[in-house]
């Protein structure tokens, strides 16, 4: 019986853990979409708090980033990509794999990273010229993969927190 319990406890876990990924993931996409709706609808105060949010992960450049109402996304294009992978893969992780959580590796997240850098290091040493669909590709390809390596560890690091606090009372 004690197993059964302990199993449905980390089940709970981790199913908590994927829905806050996914929960957070989507408020995120959700401002990267506010900033120019904000702008479009002259609400120029609040739409810069949003730009000024993302600045400090993003360089924010207007031609590459993708436009909504004729007004730039809070982030890249490159950078959108990433955040929509996110929010698929840890919704898709929710809904699939009902909050069990497998083994991770970082290797999947570094192998997907690889065309973004294989793009970014092409763009950066004039060999070819981006444009923001493959920076949105690739992008997209490194953020479904992160979830994957990410999640796991959290709900890992979870269980560790709430196993020493348990331990202490």
């Amino acid at each position: 019986m004690k197993e059964a319990d302990e199993f449905a406890s980390k089940t709970a876990l981790q199913r908590m853990v994927y829905a806050g990924f996914a929960a957070c993931s989507l408020v995120v996409l959700g401002l990267i979409a506010a900033a120019p709706l904000l702008s479009h609808f002259k609400q120029e105060t609040a739409s810069s708090i949003v730009y000024q949010m993302f600045s400090a992960s993003c360089h924010q450049q207007p031609e590459r980033s993708f436009n909504l109402l004729g007004h730039k996304l809070a982030v890249c294009a490159r950078c959108t990509g990433i955040y929509v992978g996110v929010s698929i893969s840890s919704l898709a992780y929710m809904l699939l794999k009902k909050g069990q959580c497998s083994k991770t590796s970082i290797k999947w997240p570094l192998l997907a990273a690889l065309p973004l850098a294989a793009d970014w290091l092409g763009q950066h040493l004039g060999i070819w010229t981006g444009w923001n669909t493959l920076r949105f590709a690739t992008g997209l390809l490194l953020g479904i993969a992160i979830p994957a390596y990410i999640i796991p560890k959290t709900t890992n690091l979870a269980r560790s927190i709430i196993t020493t606090l348990e331990g202490k009372t």
